[in-house]
């Protein structure tokens, strides 16, 4: 197997769901979902250093990168349930899985859905609370935009998810993410974003202490989820350890030494 990993597929309703599968069979396995806007690809750095410890499996998002298209809405649902259709096709049965932004709320959806099947969480750049009146606001605003001008609004977008000090140092890395993020359809950019904000509060999940870790990592500078987003719920019993990074919000570009050390406690 190349340090690439070896790329796939698995049929999900009808839709291919794009995958890339790291590490050895039979290591303990850590499922990675990405953020949106982002493919699996955005993830091969640290996917390389994982899979020392771990098969690492990173999936693309419905409607991102390789994978189709459901519909007009993807629920947090569908995106946990396509997930668990890639481990299943693999013959994984228990897992750790790492969830950037959007895939953190996908990985909430998962202790949900299974809780007797993690042995460990990883919540990136990322939160439990449901969308306030103002973000669904928003997002309606970045919908509108996308539809009239996709590419601008893709570009706009990422570059936007930086901490401003770290944008000229990671040019390279912020282009291939905008040339990928350009494949992404409008259905799939009006769907994900549906689905984010019809998401239901998840404090619940984290109120209480379950028999695997969770741990929090968040950046100093983010400007998607304010640290003190943050800290207003990762006291809560079920976080087991807390990570801080200096960047925005794309900490496995910006900070990937510190996710490699945050996967240390899972």
């Amino acid at each position: 197997m190349s340090s690439l990993g070896i790329k796939n597929s698995v049929d999900f309703k009808g839709i291919p769901i794009g995958y890339t599968a790291y590490g050895r069979p039979g290591a303990p396995v850590l499922l990675v979902l990405p953020g949106f806007l982002e493919t699996r690809s955005s993830f091969d750095f640290v996917a390389q250093h994982w899979a020392k410890r771990f098969r690492v499996v990173t999936v693309d998002l419905i409607g991102h990168g390789d994978s189709g298209n459901l519909g007009y809405v993807h629920t947090m649902r569908d995106f946990a349930e396509a997930a668990w259709a890639v481990l299943r096709h693999l013959h994984i049965r228990f897992f750790r899985v790492a969830g950037h932004s959007l895939g953190g709320y996908i990985a909430l959806e998962l202790i949900a859905l299974m809780p007797h099947r993690l042995r460990g969480v990883l919540l990136l750049n990322t939160h439990p609370f449901a969308d306030s009146e103002e973000r669904k606001r928003n997002r309606r605003r970045a919908m509108a935009l996308a539809k009239q001008a996709r590419h601008a609004y893709v570009g706009a977008a990422i570059t936007a998810l930086v901490d401003p000090s770290h944008v000229q140092q990671l040019t390279a890395e912020l282009e291939k993410m905008h040339s990928e993020a350009r494949g992404l359809t409008v259905q799939g950019i009006i769907a994900a974003q549906e689905g984010m904000m019809q998401r239901v509060d998840r404090r619940d999940l984290l109120a209480k202490r379950w028999p695997f870790p969770i741990v929090v990592v968040a950046g100093h500078r983010d400007p998607i989820i304010p640290l003190s987003l943050t800290e207003s719920y990762w006291a809560l019993p079920a976080i087991t350890s807390r990570c801080l990074h200096s960047g925005g919000h794309l900490s496995f570009l910006e900070d990937p030494k510190v996710l490699i050390k945050a996967t240390s406690y899972i």
